[in-house]
């Protein structure tokens, strides 16, 4: 999540601004838009989310939505119109709303019970502290680079942590807790 919190944070809160601005020609009525529609992404995927309650591979699910929203920060190198840009921000909010949902379950799955508050507060630490290091960098690097091209930074840094996780670590063959109960169930 501190990886998140530099690449995607940091492209959301500095570069979508940014674009906005320096692309479409946009004021806060563009800022607007983009954060309204982004957000609504998040709610309709952690509406359907909510149907979904039993998912077998979270893992799974939290990678493959860190993926999508890696391509659609990389979508943003390329000057489209601004309905299809918003629509590119809409699916990046999508992602955000499972990768959001998905990253607190496994977390809390995988915690022993007693200690839940603190691993939760580092959790949410490791998210919140990538956020300033992201902007700055970010900020530095459109200033270098551009607002479009600097899209590569965030997708590909998420790209490559993306595949550490699923090469280095468990987290893609996790099964998750409500799963494994219903299926014992059963």
């Amino acid at each position: 999540m501190f990886g998140v919190g530099i690449f995607v944070i940091g492209a959301f809160l500095v570069v979508l601004p940014i674009v906005n601005r320096d692309v479409y020609g946009f004021g806060s009525d563009g800022i607007r838009d983009m954060f309204v529609t982004f957000w609504m992404g998040a709610f309709v995927s952690s509406l359907v989310l909510s149907v979904f309650k039993r998912i077998k591979r979270q893992g799974r699910l939290l990678l493959t939505a860190q993926f999508l929203g890696s391509a659609s920060i990389l979508a943003m190198m390329w000057q489209v119109p601004h309905w299809t840009f918003l629509a590119i921000v809409f699916l990046w909010g999508v992602a955000a709303g499972i990768s959001i949902a998905m990253s607190r379950a496994i977390v809390q799955d995988a915690a022993p019970k007693e200690k839940l508050a603190r691993v939760l507060s580092i959790y949410q630490l490791g998210f919140m502290a990538g956020a300033p290091l992201g902007a700055a960098m970010m900020g530095a690097l459109v200033d270098l680079f551009g607002p479009q091209r600097i899209a590569i930074v965030p997708a590909g840094g998420m790209t490559l942590l993306i595949l550490w996780m699923v090469f280095f670590t468990p987290v893609w063959n996790m099964k998750g807790s409500a799963w494994l109960a219903h299926r014992e169930k059963a």
